[in-house]
């Protein structure tokens, strides 16, 4: 067993690594949560076939993960910059769809932002993902 022992003043920092981001451990609080927006699609937008969802989260400590929601279902996560997932909307039902992103910070702060889409592909879906 090693011991270490040290004489005088000592200062220890120490850095977590998640995902792409760093959190420095230095004592003060971060109470503030991150922010999160969709880029596109615009909120009451209709969609169709391959949509791109691109989504705008930040924060001061670095954001730890963003998870994409749809009708209350988690559809995906990731924890790469920029935060992009594509939804085939052609095995849906046409119709509304609630879409929800949530942002999580390096100290477990979240944020949620909510936008409603019209799948439209002329009928040709057909799976309802349950409320």
């Amino acid at each position: 067993m090693m011991l270490a022992r040290f004489v005088g003043a000592v200062t220890l920092t120490a850095a977590v690594l998640v995902g792409a981001g760093c959190l420095s451990v230095d004592g003060q609080d971060d109470s503030q949560p991150p922010t999160v927006r969709f880029v596109t699609p615009e909120n009451g937008a209709t969609v169709s076939g391959a949509v791109e969802i691109e989504i705008e989260a930040t924060d001061d400590t670095g954001i730890l993960v963003v998870r994409l929601f749809r009708n209350n279902v988690l559809a995906g996560e990731t924890q790469l910059s920029p935060y992009k997932f594509i939804w085939d909307t052609g095995g849906f039902v046409d119709g509304e769809y609630n879409l929800a992103a949530q942002s999580i910070d390096l100290v477990g702060n979240q944020a949620v932002s909510e936008i409603t889409v019209t799948v439209a592909n002329g009928g040709k879906g057909g799976v309802a993902l349950p409320d």
